[in-house]
């Protein structure tokens, strides 16, 4: 849909939200957040969107791209937070949709092995009527071990 208007980029429009179109202040738009909290947002750009970030506010949060840098360590770690979180919710919405049901998802060796742990421990989980619970424990389980593989 956005195609004719230079395509849509989800972290750059957060960006514009929170720099352009939030209202909270008399003397200026946006939130007046500090660069850190806003290269957060930002997470990833296109060399073209780093470009147009640049030319808007130079040596600002669209440089770090240009100059092919990271973010901060505390940004890396949300970014990592909002894939693992992101993923988890696919999966979800994905059975609850009908796009996937629980059987494709035995398929896949990773969350098979987290269903299977859960109705092991869980025999309940293998009825019919149970059959949500097992998804949201399997689910629970893959969340927490991803979280733990980070920690570590």
């Amino acid at each position: 849909c956005m195609a004719d208007f230079g395509g849509f980029e989800h972290n750059l429009q957060s960006l514009r939200v929170v720099d352009k179109l939030e209202e909270r202040y008399p003397l200026y738009d946006g939130l007046n957040l500090t660069f850190e909290t806003r290269e957060g947002i930002l997470k990833h750009c296109s060399r073209t969107h780093a470009l147009q970030l640049e030319s808007e506010e130079p040596n600002g949060v669209g440089a770090r791209f240009l100059r092919n840098e990271r973010p901060s360590l505390e940004a890396q770690l949300c970014n990592l937070a909002d894939e693992i979180a992101y993923n988890a919710h696919d999966i979800d919405d994905g059975v609850r949709s009908g796009l996937i049901t629980l059987t494709q998802l035995q398929e896949v060796p990773l969350f098979d092995a987290y269903r299977s742990a859960a109705q092991m421990e869980h025999p309940d989980l293998s009825t019919p009527s149970m059959q949500r619970r097992l998804l949201y424990e399997a689910i629970r389980r893959m969340l927490s071990a991803q979280v733990y593989d980070v920690i570590d």
